[in-house]
């Protein structure tokens, strides 16, 4: 028996549930998107020998396909103690998410491959199209079967056991990018670690550029540039791998600094159209009490560590230190980007208790600092005069309503596990997607996530493998600190997951785009008809999401006018 499905790319397929079928506003199965645009989609396939190996085949005169297999991975915690509807497993267990890659073609192509596990499984598809109405073959044949004693090739002329059909329409227009800061945290040390290579080595280059070709994918444009190793997510006393882009030099109290590395860095981002940086934060993690660590090179020659955790953040010393790093640091981003790309941290997250902490590290540097973005993540509204520009939780947002702010810059991460949009292994896949339209609805001009590869464990205590430990060691909801897994010889495995949050940052550029032409409340009438859409509240399944996004692009296409 081998049964097939077609199914929705935000519908993920699971082993032991049966698939839910694509369903589109049409009665025939069509998809519309715009020039440009990569849409996706599902084969489910499930079959009673595990040993049969079936044929996948995909045609159609001018469309390319990408052609990957979803695997399973683990999730050691799936959800929050009390989770909510959007959960698909809320107990240990495998979860849908790397994509490996089986083929890419134009035109027509085939992939053979059997089943990775009983169940179901699924093949993901990812489609590009000029202008055009595109009808789209898939067919299934299984012309191979095995068994444990023998082996026997069927006939070659055997009829398919499954055919449908799907039409693509693009529309001419382009989709533009985004008009959103969408930075990701970039965890340099991991990649090091995971893949055991010297840091800066061309090896660790190699598989950082590799990524950063991926977070542009994802629709990714600013990333956290380690100049130096940034002091985030590491226990007191302790610390990680060192990964400083900057030389830095001393004698005689006077300190000199060579950005080579980081001209290499940057050179690396705009290859892949990355065209602003996050700035390491300036002081410690949970309280702002202490100082980055340094590795800085004395008039000898030897190298050693300067500040850290030994020092804590009022430090004369540290401040003689900064009066030279920031000017230097200052002068290179003018030059290299601009400074309305570059974006400065003081620390992260700080609360009530650490208010005079996070104050007494900001006079450290503030002076420096003038006349240019600093943001901080932040939860807690008692803080906002304390903060230049807050980062608000998206679980938090309504706190800061409530004192009349509306918070331009949004993050999510561990902490907003209900109610929001996220990206955990076992939610839904609606609930990655629709941040996009909330982030359009609250007028959004930045949205930071803190892991785009972290593959430590919590608090860098040491390194996990990401395909075994998806939840660094127990401490994060399997999800949080990574979207994409790294690839043999320096390769990047991305996820379902990468590619529903790409689709999230487009539906963002859509509204735009639709905006422009017919006004911010034609948008509005379209994705959120009964206006009940925000950070808090988002769409119950696939269709309501396909429905939003079909209204713009009838709005677009001319067969509706507003």
């Amino acid at each position: 028996m081998f049964e097939l499905k077609l199914v929705n790319a935000l519908d993920k397929v699971l082993p032991h549930r049966e698939p839910i079928p694509l369903v589109t506003t049409a009665a025939e199965v069509k998809l519309k998107a715009l020039q440009t645009q990569t849409t996706s989609v599902q084969l489910a396939f499930k079959t009673s020998n595990l040993n049969e190996l079936a044929t996948f085949n995909f045609e159609s005169e001018k469309v390319s396909f990408s052609t990957y297999k979803v695997g399973l991975v683990p999730v050691q915690n799936p959800a929050p103690l009390h989770p909510d509807d959007a959960y698909l497993l809320t107990t240990p267990g495998l979860m849908p998410d790397p994509l490996y890659p089986l083929g890419e073609f134009q035109a027509a192509g085939s992939v053979t491959l059997k089943a990775g596990h009983t169940g179901w499984n699924s093949i993901w598809i990812d489609l590009v199209a000029p202008p055009g109405k595109h009808l789209i073959n898939f067919s299934v044949s299984a012309p191979y079967q095995q068994n444990r004693s023998t082996a026997r090739t069927a006939s070659k002329e055997a009829p398919p056991v499954y055919e449908t059909q799907l039409e693509l329409e693009v529309l001419e227009t382009q989709l533009p990018a985004a008009q959103i800061v969408n930075t990701q945290w970039f965890h340099a040390d991991s990649l090091a670690n995971y893949y055991e290579v010297e840091v800066w080595s061309e090896a660790h280059w190699q598989v950082i550029d590799a990524q950063f070709a991926s977070a542009a994918k994802m629709g990714v444009n600013c990333l956290l540039m380690p100049l130096w190793t940034p002091p985030l997510d590491t226990a007191v006393g302790t610390y990680r791998t060192t990964v400083q882009l900057l030389e830095i030099s001393e004698a005689a109290g006077e300190y000199s600094f060579d950005f080579t590395r980081a001209e290499k860095w940057l050179e690396l981002m705009r290859r892949h159209g990355i065209k602003q940086v996050e700035v390491p934060h300036l002081f410690t993690q949970w309280g702002a009490a202490a100082t980055p660590r340094f590795l800085i090179t004395d008039a000898t020659g030897k190298q050693t560590y300067r500040f850290g955790w030994e020092e804590p953040a009022s430090s004369p010393e540290y401040r003689k230190f900064l009066t030279q790093l920031i000017p230097a640091v200052r002068s290179f981003f003018s030059a290299e980007l601009g400074e309305e790309n570059t974006w400065y941290h003081i620390s992260d997250e700080p609360t009530k208790e650490q208010l005079n902490a996070y104050q007494k590290a900001k006079t450290q540097v503030f002076d420096l600092l003038a006349g240019t973005q600093i943001i901080d993540a932040l939860s807690e509204p008692e803080l906002l005069a304390a903060v230049e520009k807050p980062v608000v939780a998206t679980d938090a947002v309504d706190k800061f309503r409530k004192v009349q702010v509306e918070p331009e810059w949004v993050y999510n991460c561990v902490a907003q596990a209900t109610s929001v949009a996220n990206r955990f292994m076992a939610q839904r896949g609606t609930r990655h997607r629709e941040i996009g339209f909330q982030l359009y609805k609250g007028k959004a001009k930045g949205f930071l996530h803190w892991a785009f590869n972290f593959y430590n464990s919590q608090y860098s205590l040491g390194s996990v493998d990401p395909y075994q430990d998806t939840a660094a060691g127990g401490g994060f909801i399997s999800g949080d600190a990574f979207v994409v897994y790294p690839g043999k010889n320096g390769e990047v495995v991305e996820s379902l997951r990468h590619r529903l949050l790409r689709a999230a940052i487009d539906d963002l550029a859509l509204c735009q785009l639709v905006e422009k032409r017919y006004g911010r409340e034609t948008v509005l009438k379209a994705i959120d008809p009964q206006g009940t859409i925000d950070y808090n509240c988002g769409y119950r399944n696939s269709v309501e999401i396909d429905e939003a996004r079909a209204a713009l692009l009838e709005l677009l296409s001319g067969s509706e006018r507003p």
